[in-house]
């Protein structure tokens, strides 16, 4: 008989508001997991995912409350009792968070960061203790873990900052496993390895994962069951097998079938907009008076590439190859060695009125709308602070804008007094691009746009790049480690490998018959 290790009935969650009122986050979830089992809960960015996986475990903001029953093996306990909860976190239940840079204490190293976990629970003497922290970092394939322990999260990639991650989780050898989003930020060769990693310790270690993501894809080879989650409550549930198979509910439908079915722009012109030659970038190593300076750090190696007008030209390569770099010595925000040319008329010979023209003409839309937008400003504020900025036009002029901006990405004018919490994922992005396009650019950079949306809404946003690339004559360098979507946004692609252009071609060149190994790699990688 199949032991019952979690349960969670009528789970719901509130929002104390200033004034007394309460907001319902989460409405009566009902969750079990089984020992053993890999169980997956699935969702858009505020659907109450992440919000019931933190109940489970009390670790829900001060202004949160949980209400509902939960049961562990034998023992019934109320969720809203945060003591009850203090029993299980760390020892019982291990939690993997979404982003390990801000999880990790900047100041101490990752060594002694794994030892609290340890001394927290159990007495255990200073040489035990190094010998488990080292043994936890084999555990999940951290190389060279009797150098790593010494090391601060900054000199970690995201990839081993995340195994720490699983480290810290593991130490307690507990029952069930909490991973919540945690491969969205790594690409797709680290992404594969961070989740073939989960499945082999769940054998090792005897565990049942909890894992919350919005990409239903990565989970359907590695889930025995799934939850689907949308507008705080679960819409639809069962094994894997058969909800791939026979899903009851249309939000389900749209996330099993992710593929992005557009036309591209055509390229009816072959000028080009943009140049980057013998482009070269480094950053310079800690200086010290007490030690000899570190080597300084090649991003970017005499780089060429250009872009044509009405062109989308895709970037794919693993964290640390230059991707950001290259976006960013393009915006000029960067110091950088080479030419970058935009082959536009200049308004004026004068250097700073250039460099504002410039930029006016090359906009980005960054990963994650709500930390690229100021909590403080309006919609309104938002959108319309660059054009103000630049002083070009007058108040009635900017406001039209603004309206303008706001109807080409399908939000109506009755947003522009609100502010950028009061919105979902995918309208905030929304709102980052009408903030992009009020400038009238030539360029749009796009960084990683929709890895943080899951599979319907990420559709949406991409449909409206492209008709707007249609509408404006907009080119696009869109920035991003999922190859398929790159692929079926772009006109050619770019592959980076460590500073440098490995690859180029067009999607079905780079993706069905490119003599590139490194290429070839991520092709498989992305095939889960």
């Amino acid at each position: 008989m199949t032991t019952n290790l979690l349960s969670l009935e009528n789970l719901s969650i509130y929002l104390n508001g200033v004034n007394g009122n309460t907001k319902k986050l989460v409405s009566n979830v009902n969750i079990n997991i089984y020992r053993g089992e890999f169980v997956a809960l699935i969702g858009e960015s505020g659907s109450g995912k992440s919000l019931s996986a933190l109940s489970t475990v009390g670790l829900l903001p001060s202004a949160i409350k949980a209400s509902g029953t939960g049961r562990w093996l034998d023992l019934n306990y109320d969720l809203a009792d945060h003591n009850s909860l203090k029993m299980f976190r760390g020892k019982e239940i291990g939690f993997i968070f979404q982003e390990p840079l801000v999880s990790l204490n900047p100041l101490h190293t990752i060594g002694k960061q794994i030892g609290e976990c340890l001394t927290t629970h159990t007495h255990i003497s200073h040489v035990d203790l190094k010998d488990k922290v080292i043994a936890l970092l084999k555990d999940v394939k951290l190389d060279d873990p009797e150098r790593r322990i010494n090391h601060y999260p900054h000199q970690l990639s995201g990839g081993q900052r995340q195994r720490v991650m699983i480290a810290m989780a593991l130490s307690n050898n507990p029952k069930l496993l909490i991973a919540d989003e945690p491969t969205t930020a790594l690409d797709v060769t680290i992404q594969k390895e961070i989740l073939d990693l989960l499945h082999s310790l769940r054998a090792s270690y005897d565990l049942s994962i909890m894992f919350i993501t919005h990409n239903l894809k990565i989970v359907k080879n590695l889930a025995d069951r799934l939850y689907i989650m949308k507008d705080g409550k679960i819409i639809e549930s069962g094994k894997t097998e058969d909800v791939f198979k026979k899903p009851s509910q249309a939000y389900t439908k749209e996330l099993i079938d992710p593929n992005i079915k557009i036309t591209k722009s055509r390229l009816n012109i072959s000028k080009v907009l943009l140049s980057a030659e013998n482009v070269s970038v480094r950053y310079k190593g800690p200086r010290s008076l007490f030690r000899a300076s570190s080597k300084d750090f090649c991003a970017l190696d005499k780089l060429f590439l250009n872009i044509r007008l009405g062109e989308t030209l895709g970037v794919v390569g693993e964290s640390g190859s230059g991707k950001t770099s290259l976006a960013l010595s393009i915006l000029k925000l960067i110091d950088y060695q080479g030419d970058i040319k935009l082959y536009l008329p200049e308004a004026s010979h004068r250097k700073k009125e250039r460099l504002k023209n410039y930029r006016r003409n090359v906009q980005i839309v960054f990963q994650d709308p709500f930390s690229s937008l100021s909590p403080r400003l309006s919609i309104r504020d938002i959108i319309g602070e660059g054009i103000i900025s630049h002083r070009i036009f007058s108040k009635e002029q900017v406001e039209e804008k603004i309206l303008i901006a706001l109807s080409r990405v399908g939000l109506d004018k009755d947003t522009l007094e609100r502010y950028p919490h009061e919105f979902s994922g995918g309208q905030r992005q929304r709102i980052a691009i009408a903030r992009a396009i009020i400038m009238e650019p030539k360029l749009l950079i796009l960084d990683e746009p929709t890895s943080s949306l899951d599979a319907a809404v990420q559709k949406q946003i991409i449909n409206l790049l492209i008709d707007l690339q249609k509408d404006l004559n907009l080119s696009y360098l869109f920035i991003s480690h999922d190859l398929e979507l790159v692929a079926t946004i772009s006109h050619r692609m770019v592959v980076m490998k460590d500073g440098m252009i490995v690859d180029e071609g067009t999607p079905a060149k780079l993706l069905k018959s490119s003599n590139n190994k490194y290429t070839k790699r991520l092709v498989e990688s992305s095939i889960f």
